[in-house]
């Protein structure tokens, strides 16, 4: 079998666990209704604003301070889906809504 086909083969039957995962946060009240999420490198993390505010998502860098990357505003009803890529600890937060605050580790 040539090479391209066995990776092609290879590819076709990864086991699920190699998958990515999507994990719902769903935002009311002006909260997350989680506090503290535990995912997969490659897993996304769902954002649902059931709020009738608009939110302005930021992701932080848990190991750099400086870090801050604003996300955009996320009307009320809008799904804003954030894929996790590499290992580490990530602060997601409102920056109109203090209160709001989202730890997510990726291991």
């Amino acid at each position: 079998m040539p090479y391209w086909a066995a990776l092609l083969l290879s590819l076709l039957i990864l086991p699920a666990a190699a998958q990515a995962d999507t994990v719902d946060v769903i935002e009311s009240n002006l909260l997350f209704n989680q506090t503290e999420i535990t995912i997969h490198p490659g897993d996304h993390v769902r954002f649902v604003n059931n709020d009738g505010d608009q939110h302005n998502l930021h992701l932080q860098d848990s190991d750099d301070e400086d870090s801050d990357n604003d996300l955009g505003f996320q009307a009320p009803g809008q799904i804003v889906n954030i894929a996790f890529p590499t290992r580490g600890n990530f602060l997601v937060r409102c920056h109109l809504h203090p209160g709001m605050k989202l730890t997510v580790r990726v291991r």
